[in-house]
């Protein structure tokens, strides 16, 4: 993953999993899947990702010069302005809410479809930005009894470790080595799994 302190010709995740889908494959967005866990454990408490990560936050470049849009899925950037990144303090320790958020999104990119779009999210108008995290957090909840079928169960441990298993560690606990064990080893023997050694069939 690359930062980026500019805005050129991009996409966001969101769009991405919402607008592109067609061009978004499963394998794409598995491997996007394990590129941003790997870079949440990296960048987190730093000033790119201060707080938490959201899919408006992930951009990849186009082709701009092509009839159609092309995803780049092998070049994510974090979108952070200069003037937020001077702002933003550097934070230490766990944050359950942001690993919360990033498990979401892993559900998104499980599933290719945005959680506002699953029939149990709950809709409240007006919805301030901590009520939108516990709807969500919420939904993923239900929507993770999925993951095993669809992704299995090595996806699956990594999610539920995201939405579950981070609230159980300590405050002081080392974090990073527990996302990476619990998150990203996970979520790279679901790749390697599902696209690496089936190649051949």
């Amino acid at each position: 993953m690359v930062v980026s302190g500019g805005a050129n010709s991009y996409i966001t995740l969101a769009q991405a999993i919402s607008e592109y889908k067609t061009q978004f494959s499963r394998k794409q967005r598995f491997h996007v899947a394990l590129v941003l866990a790997s870079s949440f454990v990296q960048l987190k408490n730093t000033p790119w990702i201060a707080e938490t990560l959201r899919k408006t936050d992930i951009e990849f470049p186009h082709n701009a010069a092509s009839q159609e849009t092309t995803l780049q899925h092998d070049h994510l950037f974090v979108a952070r302005g200069f003037e937020s990144l001077a702002s933003r303090p550097q934070l230490t320790g766990v944050d359950t809410k942001a690993i919360n958020a990033l498990g979401v999104v892993l559900l998104e990119l499980c599933f290719g479809e945005p959680i506002e779009r699953v029939p149990w999210r709950v809709r409240v108008e007006g919805e301030t930005s901590d009520r939108v995290a516990t709807n969500d957090l919420m939904a993923a909840m239900v929507w993770l009894r999925n993951v095993n079928s669809e992704a299995g169960l090595d996806y699956f441990d990594a999610v539920e470790w995201c939405l579950l298993g981070c609230t159980r560690l300590d405050l002081k606990a080392p974090w990073r080595q527990e996302m990476l064990r619990h998150v990203v080893e996970p979520l790279q023997r679901s790749y390697s799994y599902l696209f690496e050694r089936h190649r051949s069939i």
